[in-house]
């Protein structure tokens, strides 16, 4: 598995629309969040909204859900992966109880297979953020 250094970091407003995209010099995205402003116990787990692939050599990624507390080391929430290798949709990943306080969300996004050079390779995030896990209307 080949991991991407994250040399920069593509940063979210709270509740932007704006779909948001991630790429080879740009493989991390992050998000504040305050949990606090939610009803207690309601939100259970981050959605990841994957809106738009490009990746037309069907590489395969996979996605590392991170939170980071303020004044508190980074914890791994989990991770899932697209299936095909160029499919949107949208994920939900598992707080474990570990989102607790104001901090920082962040997905990462892997490169597991080798990509030709110059070969396009994007990922655009829409939402990004906590959830009941149930529909949104």
């Amino acid at each position: 598995m080949a991991a991407l250094a994250p040399a920069a970091w593509c940063v979210a407003q709270p509740n932007e629309a704006a779909v948001r995209y991630l790429d080879v010099a740009h493989a991390t995205l992050t998000q504040p969040v305050d949990p606090s402003s939610a009803k207690a116990g309601e939100t259970k787990f981050v959605e990841v909204q994957v809106a738009d692939v490009v990746n037309p050599a069907n590489a395969g990624l996979t996605f590392e859900v991170h939170f980071e507390a303020t004044g508190a080391p980074r914890v791994l929430l989990g991770t899932f992966s697209l299936f095909p290798a160029n499919n949107p949709g949208t994920f939900l990943v598992a707080t474990q109880g570990k989102v607790d306080r104001t901090g920082t969300l962040m997905v990462t996004m892997l490169v597991t297979d080798p990509v030709p050079p110059g070969a396009a390779l994007r990922v655009g995030i829409g939402r990004l953020g906590l959830s009941t896990g149930l529909p949104r209307n």
